[in-house]
């Protein structure tokens, strides 16, 4: 084979030519693949050879090893890393690395591109680690060719979305930043090494935030972007805007400086710009900017009702506005008369941003717009004018709806007349603009006054002009949806308009001269019309069903008469957009509709029948008949014989992915309308759907849909669905059971639909079974359908058609087994937490809070007898109950003011002691589900890590060596990551005492051999693990504090450092209170579980006691304190958490008192007390961590293609494999036991509010453990009395109130089903967010506006803290301060990653660019150290 032929010949424009020289290539590879990589790899490295050629050398390497979809992705890079030797590879690659070098730029590019693909493989195996240092050294000693296809490689490389390589190239990005910012230079004399170097900087930002951090690196970024945007060059100006929009979009907390410095001069400078291309990307930053802060505000209006601490907003675009938007306006009037509607241009880019102003300011930017149409509107200069009506329409949405009333009021009559402008392009301006009037503001539109005029001037537009017409019809569409009325109305606005109208649109969808995007236009009006008529319009939409069917019978034959492409893709949007308007019809019509129906049908068969393979038509076919089905209901049966074909063959088209989804709806709408009938066909849907499920070809998508079919078709089918129930039920376990390993939106999104799918698909079933009186069928799946209804409640990523499909489940369950047989389940805890959650949730709709109602209802008459301590004593095997009781323990860390009680973790510690002591396989189940804890938690969940190594200390003693025999190596390497990865203090500290005492007390338990010589090989050699952690600001003694997100420094710091009778600060003292609380009821728990035989040796015991003990003595001189002395409500809550700590305190001495008794160490007549302790530093206590969103986790294998698919008319068989994975990963090495997708809030420190108090008293009922701190009452304290008037808002008693007011159709209170049914006080941790103290929040209050005023919120909490005795401190910054300067970088050895000390302030060529000035009398302004107003640039 001539290789420099084929190769040419593979760029040939000649189809076969071409086809004939891929397929010789594929040969060659498929015969010999490590010759075919070397001889590529030397064609392409070779100077002697033609460009062309080593471009399709490059390119046919590059391929290889590169692929849109990901299994083929998977499949090439698996071809490299198993089928070619180590010595082929590296031959390849020096060869790959060779030809970057090389004086020809195009071969240099397609180099690039290899090296690149390779790179994706290799980086993250930590594989080819000279590859970085290779093109660095190129790009600093390299000529501009090897510079240019370095710096092309290394962008490539980022610019790739393969998640394991993003996170492999973190640990570059020094040696990342040092080869682009080396390239970026404005020193570089090459203007396309320094354009290549810039799209690298962009394509790396994501990779460099650690360098972001660090104050002078970033400085020399900053400088570097900015300097470029002054080249010459219009490339490199042009991705140096590109770079500052993604730093603006990445890093916009660390933008203040440089916008005031240098970023708005700039950007303002290059909207200027003559070059288009400069200019666009100029106006983008600021859309940027707009986006960023719209998004802002949105989150902080989301973390101050949950609490959080809120992203820093700064307001530049309020700030700027006077100076950005005369420019934007300016860039209107730059339209381009002969621009598509397609092209982008700088007049679209300057509507846009002027669009996203208006959201991100609100009413700020009307006064200049006003000014620029008043001045404008009736200009000579049609382009003046088309920019004054453009800037009317771009304001609609943002300002307040009272002032966008009046303008738009006094504007619309100006612009009804404006639609007979001489200029079209002005015509066109101003429909788009009366629709965003319809859409944002359609109560401005007066029905009598303006509704027949701007119907007429819209019909018009749309019959005068094709340019136009999309215009008009989006207009029209909004204007219907504005007037449309109630849904069953008699009679509507649009009823006197509504025949004129749809003759109109008819008319101009019949004439010859109309093209294509007019006609298609034409008839979404008409589709919208219809939709939106009144009842007494039925009798003109049958008329108009009618024509339309006569219009798709004429197209049948037109199909026969198609000859070119384009013809085609006419008769297609015509056949697409009947069938929409007659689904329209027949929604509307509904049953009215059938006297037409066997017409319709008929002639959508004859489409389908004439419909040629992977037509789009299908789609819209299949949705009429599905309306239709809807609409005829039973009657529908009659069509089943001649339709069930096609649906058949839809869905088995799995190469059709949108037909195949259509397909699958259209079963649910046809088992719906059938009901029963639908028998005979259910056997091939359910082989179709179970084929489908396991299809690796279609997408995640699909599997939610088809599982919500299998609910539809059981509630269709009734007790028929018997036969398919056990294989649902696998499926929908699998899907449960679901681990994935991903935290991006989409697999988040998809984890929400999917179990919607299940739930729905339970509900379906269950619904079934109960009506047919066979709900005996659903007792052995009832294990699977609490499990996922506990993992909807306990997992935060959810939706409210999710919460909502759940409490059906819960009321129907309920109502199937009414004799109180399965309380353990409908009485726990999670359950009755989040129906009351979502009964009480403001947000959710009436439908759902209806249905949460009607769920408690049922659980309400569930009978009481079964005893609640009971629950775990099902008929669950040891395993189960073990593996059970550690995620429940681990996961109720995090729920602490998220419906459980603080305390709940230790009612979980006797079911995983019991099972362990049962069996060794329950304690080995336990040991692998405390190493996916410690192994899978490390960085998200310090929380959950810190109870697992709890359950360490309390195992290995009991039961001892049943559960340290299954400490296996997994499990050493699992506790090493801790000591060495965790940065959490609690948790590193419990570890390393956990460690000691095992050291000291179990050295002779062999099972633990492996797990103690790694302990001491750790103290031997890991700094800082030689003895307890360093001494660090703690509750008690040195425990450590996990400090909040956001709590400066200065808010948790105490001890030694405090005078003696100082108070500790808020959040401070409600972690010590909250940490005092959980110490009692663990040590009351210990107290109760540890048998009296192997009391007086627990050093566990020992140690809770002496915390208890340190506990009470902290908490008794905080109410001696003076500075400042605590108020009623504090004194209150800590006099009784002292209580509660005594009591433990007690129960616990009194229980060792008579282990002593019974092992003779006391004799019975002695009476005898322990001891109180000295507290020490080994016996005080920590705050757990505060909540910290849980990553997902890589999950399952996806069930690969079966080779026999049931065949129709048989059962269809459940699959052996969970096709609810990723296809393409590889099953986690221990499937013992599941792990689920869950992202619960981690235990926070408690919050403090003025007006509230949580009183953890000791009120008990006859069936609640002595002293378990569940139960709580309210008081609150007054305004007056705490010193603090809240900005505004109800009080916090406002939700309570209207709940105690809201009729109850059984009788009982809401508190029935709160966390203690038979509880008659309420908690006041309540669903009411609860909002951190922070004392920066009242000083950047200022500096955060919303459009909407919201006023700062209260501080709220609940342990009874009054932080009115702490003043917020103050927290501005002087922006003045000169920054560090960056490390020099002029030689090729300069590296990233240590900051210089020299001082040195951001310039762009040797001055300070445009700075900001904020007014310092604005109370919605920052406030900066610099004087005046305005902006000065």
């Amino acid at each position: 084979m001539d290789v420099n032929r084929v190769l040419t010949d593979t760029l040939s424009p000649d189809t076969s030519i071409r086809s004939n020289a891929e397929q010789q290539l594929s040969q060659a590879a498929e015969g010999d693949f490590s010759g075919y990589l070397q001889t590529l790899a030397q064609e392409l490295a070779n100077d002697q050879s033609e460009s062309n050629v080593r471009m399709a050398a490059g390119l046919a390497l590059k391929n290889l090893f590169s692929a849109r979809e990901f299994t083929r992705l998977r499949e090439v890079q698996a071809r490299w890393l198993q089928q070619i030797d180590s010595q082929v590879k590296s031959s390849v690659k020096s060869l790959a690395l060779r030809a970057l070098t090389s004086n020809d730029s195009k071969a240099g590019l397609q180099a690039a591109q290899f090296v690149a693909a390779v790179a994706a493989i290799e980086l993250p195996r930590d594989q080819w680690p000279e590859l970085m240092q290779t093109l660095v050294q190129n790009v600093n000693e390299g000529q501009d060719a090897a510079k240019q296809a370095s710096l092309s490689t290394i962008g490539f490389i980022c610019e790739n979305q393969d998640e394991t390589l993003q996170e492999s190239l973190s640990a570059h990005s020094n040696t990342i930043l040092t080869a682009v910012v080396q390239g970026a230079r404005k020193e570089e004399p090459s203007n396309d090494v320094r354009a290549a170097a810039m799209t690298a900087l962009g394509d790396s930002l994501e990779f460099v935030r650690s360098n972001f951090e660090n104050e002078g690196e970033r400085n020399f970024i900053m400088q570097v972007v900015c300097e470029a945007t002054q080249a010459s060059d219009t490339r490199i100006m042009q991705q140096a805007y590109g770079c500052l929009n993604r730093i603006m979009a990445l890093y916009y907390d660390k933008m203040f400086f440089y916008m005031e410095k240098a970023l708005f001069g700039l950007t303002i400078q290059g909207m200027k710009h003559e070059e288009e291309d400069v200019a666009k990307l100029a106006v983008e930053f600021w859309c940027t900017v707009c986006e960023e802060e719209i998004a802002i505000e949105d989150d902080n209006v989301q973390a101050q009702q949950d609490g959080t601490t809120p992203r820093p907003f700064f307001n530049f675009a309020r700030i700027a506005t006077q100076e950005v938007v005369p420019v934007l306006l300016e860039l209107l009037t730059k339209q381009d008369e002969d621009a598509s509607d397609e092209e982008y241009n700088t007049h679209k880019a300057a509507y846009q941003c002027l669009s996203l102003w208006s959201q991100a300011v609100g009413n700020g930017i009307v006064a200049p717009v006003l000014q620029f149409i008043e001045t404008n509107i009736q200009k000579d200069n049609w382009h003046l004018r088309d920019a004054a009506v453009s800037a009317f329409g771009a304001i609609m949405e943002g300002p307040e709806t009272k002032m966008l009333d009046n303008i738009v009021k006094q504007g619309l009559p100006m612009l009804i007349s404006m639609m007979n402008d001489s200029s079209v392009l002005v015509k066109d301006s101003v429909a788009f603009t009366m629709g965003r009037i319809c859409e944002c503001v359609p109560d401005a539109i007066d029905a009598q006054t303006h509704l027949q005029p701007l119907i007429s001037s819209l019909f018009q537009g749309l019959s005068s002009s094709p340019r136009m017409a999309s215009s008009c019809c989006w207009a029209l569409m909004n204007l219907a949806d504005r007037f449309a009325g109630d849904i069953d109305a008699v009679e509507n606005q649009l009823t006197p308009h509504f025949d004129d109208s749809v003759t109109a649109l008819l008319n101009a969808t019949e004439r010859n001269e109309v093209d294509g995007g007019l006609r298609t236009a034409a008839y979404e009006v008409l589709s919208s019309f219809i939709n939106n008529a009144a009842s007494n319009s039925n009798q003109s939409i049958a008329s108009v069903s009618n024509v339309l069917i006569e219009r798709l019978e004429g197209t049948v034959s037109l199909r026969r008469q198609v000859i070119s492409v384009e013809d085609k893709l006419t008769l297609d949007d015509m056949q697409t957009s009947l069938c929409t308007v007659l689904m329209s019809s027949i929604s509307k019509l509904d049953k009215d509709i059938k006297p037409q129906a066997d017409r319709i049908m008929n002639s959508l068969l004859q489409v389908l029948s004439s419909l040629p393979p992977k037509s789009s038509v299908s789609d819209s076919v299949f949705a009429a008949i599905g309306a239709l089905a809807n609409a005829m209901e039973s009657d529908f049966q009659k069509y089943m014989e001649a339709f069930n074909p096609y649906l058949s063959g839809a869905l088995s088209s799995k190469d059709e992915p949108s037909l195949c989804a259509m397909a699958v709806g259209l079963v649910s709408d046809v088992v719906r309308a059938l009901g029963p009938a639908a028998v005979p066909y259910c056997n091939d849907f359910m082989n179709h759907l179970l084929e489908n499920l396991r299809s690796t070809i279609l997408g995640n998508q699909f599997k939610p849909a088809i599982l919500q079919s299998f609910g539809d078709i059981a509630q269709a089918i009734g007790g028929a669905f018997e036969m398919y129930l056990p294989v649902v039920a696998q499926v929908l376990s699998q899907a449960t059971n679901l681990n994935i390993e991903s935290n991006s939106y989409e697999m988040m999104d998809y984890i929400i639909s999917l179990r919607e799918g299940i739930v729905d698909a339970w509900a379906g079933a269950i619904i079934a079974m109960k009506g047919d009186g066979k709900v005996d069928l659903l007792r052995e799946h009832l294990p699977s359908i609490f499990e996922v209804l506990r993992v909807v409640a306990q997992d935060q990523n959810r939706s409210e058609p999710l919460l909502r499909s759940a409490m059906g489940v819960i009321g129907d369950l309920a109502e199937a087994f009414p004799s109180g047989e399965y309380n353990y389940y409908f009485q726990s805890d999670w359950l009755l937490s989040i129906v009351k959650e979502v009964k009480s949730n403001r947000e959710f709709s009436m439908r759902t809070a209806t249905t949460a109602k009607w769920a408690r209802e049922q659980l309400r008459r569930q009978p009481a007898s079964y005893n609640k301590s009971d629950r775990n004593a099902s008929s669950n095997p040891p395993e189960t109950r073990a593996a059970e009781g550690v995620k429940l323990f681990c996961d109720s860390a995090s729920k602490t003011g998220d419906g459980a009680s603080a305390g709940d973790d230790v009612l979980h510690l006797p079911m995983i002691v019991d099972a362990a002591e049962s069996s060794p396989h329950a304690a080995a189940s336990a040991a692998y589900q405390i190493r996916k804890v410690l192994t899978r938690d490390i960085f998200m969940a310090p929380a959950r890590q810190y109870n697992a190594i709890m359950l360490i200390r309390i195992l290995t003693d009991n039961p001892g060596p049943t559960f340290t025999r299954a400490i296996d190596s997994k499990f050493v390497e699992g506790v090493r990551n801790v000591l060495r990865q965790s940065r959490d203090p609690s948790v590193q500290q419990i570890m390393r005492e956990t460690l000691n005492n095992l050291e000291s007390d179990k050295g002779n338990d062999e099972n633990l051999t492996a797990l103690i010589k790694m302990w001491k090989k750790e103290k031997e050699t890991g700094p800082g693990l030689q003895g307890p952690a360093s001494p660090r600001v703690g509750h008690y003694g040195n425990r450590g504090v996990y400090r909040p997100p956001g709590a400066a420094a200065s808010q948790v710091q105490h001890g030694s450092g405090r005078q003696k009778n100082q108070l500790p600060e808020p959040v401070e003292l409600a972690g010590r209170i909250e940490e005092a609380k959980t110490t009692a009821k663990l040590l009351v728990q210990l107290t109760l579980s540890t048998p009296a035989d192997e009391f007086q040796g627990n050093e566990l015991l020992k140690e809770f006691s002496d915390r208890s003990q340190s506990a009470q003595r902290s908490l008794q001189g905080y109410m001696n304190s003076t500075d400042p002395p605590p108020d009623e409500a504090t004194f209150q809550t800590l006099i009784e958490t002292c209580e509660m700590l005594s009591v433990a305190s007690s129960k616990h001495q009194r229980a060792l008192l008579a282990a002593r008794r019974q092992a003779g160490a006391v004799s019975p007549g002695v009476q005898s007390q322990q001891p109180l302790p000295s507290p020490s530093a080994e016996t005080t206590e920590s705050i757990r961590s505060p909540s910290i969103p849980q990553s997902a986790t890589k999950g399952q294998s996806f069930l690969s293609p079966t080779s026999a698919v049931p065949q129709n008319g048989t059962v269809p068989a459940a699959p052996t494999v969970n096709p609810f994975g990723d296809e393409n990963r590889s099953p986690p090495p221990d499937n013992t036991t599941q792990r689920y997708y869950s992202q619960t809030p981690q235990r926070t420190p408690a919050t403090f509010s003025p007006n509230a108090v949580e009183l953890d008293g000791t009120t008990k009922r006859p069936d609640q453990p002595e002293l378990d701190g569940e139960e709580t009452q309210t008081s609150y304290v007054s305004k007056e009395a705490s010193g603090f008037v809240p900005p505004l808002g109800p009080p916090p008693t406002k939700r309570n109130e209207e709940q105690a007011s809201r009729p109850s159709t059984g009788g009982t209170s809401d508190d029935l089903y709160s966390e203690h049914p038979t509880s008659t006080t309420q908690r006041i941790a309540s669903s009411e967010p609860q909002q951190p103290y922070s004392p920066a929040k009242y000083q950047q209050s200022s500096q955060q506006p919303s459009r909407s005023s919201v006023p700062p919120t209260p501080l709220t909490g609940s342990s009874g803290i009054n932080s009115a005795a702490y003043p917020p401190r103050n927290t501005s910054v002087d922006m003045q301060t000169p920054l560090r300067s960056p490390p020099k970088l002029t030689s090729p050895q300069g590296q990233w990653g240590e900051e210089s000390p020299d001082v040195a302030r951001l310039s762009i060529n040797g001055s300070v660019a445009g700075k900001p000035r904020m007014k310092d009398d604005d109370p919605m302004t920052p406030q900066m150290p610099v004087s005046g107003s305005g902006w000065s640039y």
